[in-house]
């Protein structure tokens, strides 16, 4: 970062560290982490403030929902301006569901990629994890379920057959939709 714009980030993270029940040196932390994560300069406070709130109201640590959100936006078809979304999508699950936060969050990032290849918002990835967390599912394990039915549907739909016919009714559609 240009030496004028460093200095603007740490006013800001000045200025946050008042606002909300972090240290500077925590803070500064997460945003280094942001940054290591490849966030853009310009995105660095707002995904500073989101991990640490996020992180004060869930049982998700600084470090896991810094390394979370980072790979879930790298990983899906989120823009750097989103953390807000992330966050409040994750909350949400975790509200909504037996799911924890950082459960949902440690699936979310197992499942990102084959989920954004798929088609999936990154809401529906998360909501899609908020299940997966709720069956007590383990991360690496749902990343292999995903990967196995979208393969088995892939497969399907390459061949053209009563597979597909039979994902399709399971889907509620005609194969020729």
């Amino acid at each position: 970062l240009p030496e004028q714009a460093l200095g603007r980030l740490r006013e800001q993270l000045v200025n946050l560290s008042t606002q909300i029940p972090e240290s500077f040196a925590n803070l500064s932390d997460v945003t280094t982490l942001g940054g290591q994560l490849g966030i853009a300069g310009d995105a660095l406070s707002d995904f500073t403030k989101e991990v640490t709130m996020f992180s004060a109201t869930t049982d998700a640590t600084l470090d896991q929902t810094a390394t979370g959100f980072g790979r879930i936006v790298q990983l899906t078809n989120a823009t750097q301006g989103e953390f807000n979304k992330v966050s409040s999508s994750i909350y949400q699950v975790g509200v909504e569901t037996v799911a924890t936060e950082s459960q949902v969050i440690n699936i979310a990032q197992e499942i990102a990629t084959a989920g954004d290849l798929a088609g999936f918002t990154t809401d529906q990835i998360i909501g899609l994890s908020g299940a997966f967390a709720s069956l007590n599912i383990q991360p690496e394990r749902a990343r292999g379920n995903v990967l196995r039915i979208f393969g088995q549907i892939d497969k399907a739909i390459g061949d053209s057959g009563e597979q597909l016919n039979q994902w399709s009714r399971l889907a509620g559609m005609s194969a020729d939709e």
